[in-house]
């Protein structure tokens, strides 16, 4: 997991926000691009992965839309970016977005290594719960 996130995570984290904050009801597309101010077709792509991934459950048709798969305090944010960007394991280097090699890494690598192993476990203990008691509103 990297320090930051893909624009399509940021898009995905802001409607599964919003689905959470629906409790149960069918948000359509449409209105999650509305709300979140993500393209309507871009949208469509974390939407997707996120119902793969059993974050969401998706239901097809004219009144269709989708709600969550779980409860919010079952869902974390690690989930959420991790159905959409993937695991990205492959040790990066947080300054130069390259991999990282571990030979003669730079003065700054295991500080930087630390504080993303910190990012990750924040993402990991914090729901989908936690975080719409922090934000009551809609984020944009």
């Amino acid at each position: 997991m990297r320090l930051r996130f893909s624009r399509t995570a940021d898009y995905g984290l802001r409607a599964t926000l919003e689905v959470a904050r629906a409790q149960g009801r069918l948000v359509p597309r449409r209105e999650l691009s509305t709300v979140t101010g993500a393209p309507l077709s871009v949208l469509a792509q974390p939407l997707a992965a996120l119902a793969r991934a059993d974050v969401l459950a998706a239901q097809a048709g004219p009144r269709g839309g989708y709600r969550l798969a779980r409860p919010a305090r079952d869902i974390s944010v690690y989930d959420v970016v991790l159905a959409i960007d993937g695991e990205g394991r492959v040790e990066r280097c947080v300054l130069h977005e390259g991999v990282c090699s571990w030979e003669g890494a730079c003065p700054f690598h295991a500080v930087l290594a630390k504080a993303q192993e910190r990012f990750t476990d924040t993402l990991r203990s914090t729901s989908l719960e936690d975080v719409l008691t922090e934000t009551p509103l809609p984020i944009r």
